[in-house]
């Protein structure tokens, strides 16, 4: 497992425009731009791993940091196919998602879980996708014994396709671990964010949520450890508490 500590600083300048940091203020205060920057690192790398997992709590800032490295892949030469998880597809199961997320026809969805056509292979290929993004993963893995079975088979398949494709799986730990465990055999690597202490970086991350909210129009000075302390850290339940502290005296 990777730590998120070890990721080497970069030189931004000479960086190309998918890698340099976002300007979304909550990803780069709370700290989860690093795990960003390590997951682009080893996506983008020709080496292993093929499967990376990026793990946290509820409200830990998972889908920015998912949303965000899907938006700088969006800008590289590689293309990446996500998987949301409002699709309309049967959520139990990997390759109907990916092929309502490529806007296949019906006729190709309805035999998506028995025998993957031709064309879905080639349309993967023609369009060039070299990354697979499944937000909350943890929805492929509540059922029986059978359909996580189902799940491990085909994430295999994906990444067995000839354009060797990367696979980013964002999930709670507990989910993460499960998948840890299923796909061991592929060497998976495990980011895990982590919540932000009660620190100066915590406290700025607070204060300047209160200047977004207020835009300077008011004294209201947040009680940061009593933030912190409710909040457990977390970068989503922060959010939503100075939000509304913000409201109440403004």
């Amino acid at each position: 497992m990777s730590s998120l500590d070890e990721a080497p600083s970069i030189d931004f300048s000479c960086t190309p425009a998918f890698l340099q940091p976002a300007h979304d203020r909550w990803l780069k205060s709370s700290g989860n731009e690093r795990a960003v920057t390590k997951c682009l690192e080893m996506l983008l790398s020709e080496c292993e791993p093929r499967v990376i997992l990026i793990a946290g709590e509820h409200s830990s800032g998972l889908s920015s940091v998912v949303y965000e490295i899907e938006r700088r892949l969006s800008r590289s030469k590689g293309r990446a196919l996500a998987l949301y998880e409002d699709d309309d597809s049967d959520p139990r199961f990997v390759l109907q998602s990916v092929v309502e997320a490529l806007q296949m026809p019906n006729t190709i969805r309805k035999d998506a879980n028995q025998k993957m056509p031709a064309v879905f292979e080639s349309v993967l290929a023609l369009r060039g996708y070299r990354y697979f993004l499944i937000h909350d993963a943890g929805r492929f893995l509540m059922f029986t014994p059978h359909i996580t079975r189902g799940t491990r088979a085909s994430l295999i398949y994906l990444l067995s396709l000839p354009m060797r494709a990367k696979l980013v799986i964002a999930a709670t730990h507990n989910d993460a671990n499960k998948y840890l465990q299923l796909l061991e055999a592929l060497n998976p690597e495990c980011l895990r964010l982590a919540p932000m202490t009660n620190d100066k970086r915590y406290a700025a991350f607070v204060q300047g949520l209160v200047q977004q909210n207020l835009s300077g129009r008011s004294a209201f000075a947040p009680d940061v450890s009593a933030i912190h302390h409710k909040t457990r850290g977390l970068v989503g339940e922060t959010v939503v508490e100075v939000f509304q502290q913000c409201q109440a005296c403004a």
